[in-house]
């Protein structure tokens, strides 16, 4: 179907979504499509602990996007957006503004750094590629170091485990203000977690809420104090500042409110996913699955409200597979209330269900089987586009 009129499509940020756009998007008349990203190259959130613990290469986990957009037919602009127009339908990049007729927005978010612990040591993990960078420094000084990673989500823990298998002469400290790590999984995985990362030398601090760092000594509201070299900060995140001028709807933490056809609530030209988006009916974790399941129907959308068509909804999981990597080539499985093989055996009996009664579409297809067998053998969902530009296993 050739549009009447040519339209533009403006994909801002190289998420994991839009990554998925691009792999799927095959050339539409009339469409004129183009990605603006600050870095030509984006790495899956899900193999960052294991580049950081050395199993994987950058090539292997690093996604390249301007060779996305040339095989996709897409333009490719490497800047950074500093302002959205919606009277106008315009961006403002750098040195000048792009008319849209249609956005769609994946730039992940931001770190929400408490100016009281704003200091050169403390480095916020997101945006993941500006943190790889400070960690190609740190892992090039060659003395024992004393880091501490505040946060004991998935992402601090996996991160502990990460980089005491990589520095190991090093001194590791997680650092939560929960009573219990992994507060989103089941007991056995936090008791699990714990053990494991007691019996790795890391020193875990629960109950402490850090409330200052200055001159390199970390300090928690229960006046517990640590000398340490660096402070990674995997805690705390918000929408790009950026946004509050855009006339957009936003939550209290700046990110997009969208519908669950991951359109914005307030302006239908508008769509968002992955982190930056904040599902009005179902609020999601801040996680990379969830950015890479929304790349199908994002993609569907965006070529549905080209033409003018009802959208499809986004259907997150209510249980979903995550391996929490050790550092040791070993994981520990969570899914829903289950913990270790039966959390694996769970999601394995769900795929099958699914594929038997038809709930995923193209498992047909082998692409598409292979994508979520990926997803229960090593949660990389990126598979079929990381394999364009690096090895597949």
């Amino acid at each position: 179907m050739v549009l009447s009129t040519a339209k533009n499509l403006l994909l801002i940020g190289g998420g994991h979504s839009h990554a998925l756009v691009l792999h799927y998007w095959r050339s539409l008349p009339g469409v004129d499509l183009t990605l603006i990203s600050e870095n030509s190259t984006t790495p899956y959130s899900g193999m960052v602990p294991g580049y950081i613990a050395g199993f994987y290469d950058r090539e292997e986990c690093f996604i390249d996007l301007e060779e996305l957009c040339h095989r996709s037919g897409a333009h490719f602009i490497k800047d950074r957006v500093t302002a959205l127009d919606l009277d106008s339908q315009t961006v403002r990049i750098t040195d000048r503004s792009l008319s849209f007729d249609l956005v769609s927005l994946d730039i992940g978010s931001s770190p929400l750094v408490p100016d009281s612990v704003s200091s050169p040591w403390v480095i916020p993990v997101k945006p993941i590629g500006q943190f790889l960078a400070r960690w190609e420094e740190i892992r090039q000084i060659h003395r024992p170091l004393t880091i501490a990673i505040v946060g004991g989500g998935a992402g601090g823990v996996e991160l502990a485990f990460a980089i005491a298998s990589k520095l190991q002469n090093s001194q590791i400290h997680l650092i939560h203000q929960g009573k219990n790590l992994l507060p989103s999984h089941n007991d056995w995985v936090q008791q699990k977690a714990l053990q494991k990362l007691e019996a790795r030398g890391i020193k875990v601090h629960l109950n402490n809420a850090v409330v200052q760092v200055k001159d390199q000594i970390l300090s928690s509201h229960t006046g517990f104090h640590l000398t340490c070299d660096f402070v990674l900060w995997v805690t705390q995140a918000r929408g790009a500042s950026w946004l509050r001028s855009s006339g957009l709807t936003l939550d209290d933490r700046d990110f997009i409110l969208v519908n669950n056809c991951l359109r914005s609530v307030s302006h239908p030209f508008v769509f968002a996913s992955g982190d930056i988006a904040s599902l009005v009916n179902c609020p999601l974790p801040k996680a990379g699955v969830f950015a890479v399941r929304q790349g199908l129907p994002l993609y569907r959308n965006l070529r549905r409200s080209l033409h003018n068509q009802s959208l499809v909804p986004f259907r997150p999981p209510v249980n979903y597979l995550s391996l929490i990597g050790t550092g040791d080539g070993r994981a520990i499985a969570s899914w829903g209330r289950w913990g270790g093989r039966r959390a694996v055996a769970m999601a394995c009996q769900k795929l099958y269900r699914s594929a038997v009664y038809g709930k995923i579409r193209e498992a047909h297809t082998p692409s598409n089987c292979f994508s979520v067998l990926e997803e229960i053998r090593t949660y990389v969902a990126f598979s079929e586009t990381l394999s364009l530009f690096g090895r597949r296993d």
